[in-house]
């Protein structure tokens, strides 16, 4: 990591249809390995919501897909991130996802219709397996809801906007 943290630049492109943080993030994921086999990668970067350069190197991409989540009866950004090899263990991951909430937040109260409840993630890295986690990410308010059915861990933020809904979803059986 560079001298201190100023030399971050910290680039929000959330629906911003920026061109050239769309191909510096599709470089990314080419040069990082880390995209599904099938994935669409011009597809992905439409999703982009924040990216990390330092000294003019991009080292970090989040990115925030719109997903009903059927379970929580609610449409939810699933925020994720990779982060390079050498800038891991810092804490990146952290800062992106409180600042992700922030940029979501805000952009759901601006546009209601899209009826965006909260941002959630699941963690899919081996590193996230290692020890015991908080309960609550400070920052971002992700909480820990509960495991996926491949074992990952699932965390949801509501944000102050968002609202239970009457009645459990389809197929959730009712007290």
């Amino acid at each position: 990591m560079s001298d201190g943290e100023n030399t971050l630049e910290y680039r929000v492109a959330w629906r911003a249809d920026d061109a050239a943080c769309e191909r510096d993030a599709e470089l990314f994921w080419l040069e990082m390995k880390n995209l599904p086999s099938g994935a669409d990668a011009e597809k992905r970067a439409k999703e982009l919501c924040i990216l990390v350069y330092d000294a003019g190197r991009l080292i970090a991409v989040s990115t925030a897909g719109l997903r009903h989540i059927g379970f929580l009866g609610a449409r939810l950004a699933m925020f994720r991130c990779t982060i390079a090899r050498d800038y891991r263990g810092h804490n990146l991951s952290y800062d992106l996802m409180t600042r992700a909430r922030q940029v979501l937040e805000a952009w759901s109260l601006a546009h209601p219709e899209e009826e965006v409840m909260g941002m959630a993630t699941i963690a899919q890295t081996k590193d996230a397996f290692l020890g015991d986690g908080p309960g609550v990410f400070k920052g971002s308010g992700l909480t820990f809801i509960g495991w996926t059915a491949n074992g990952e861990r699932m965390r949801v933020a509501w944000f102050e906007q968002a609202r239970i809904p009457r009645s459990p979803p389809e197929g959730v059986r009712k007290p």
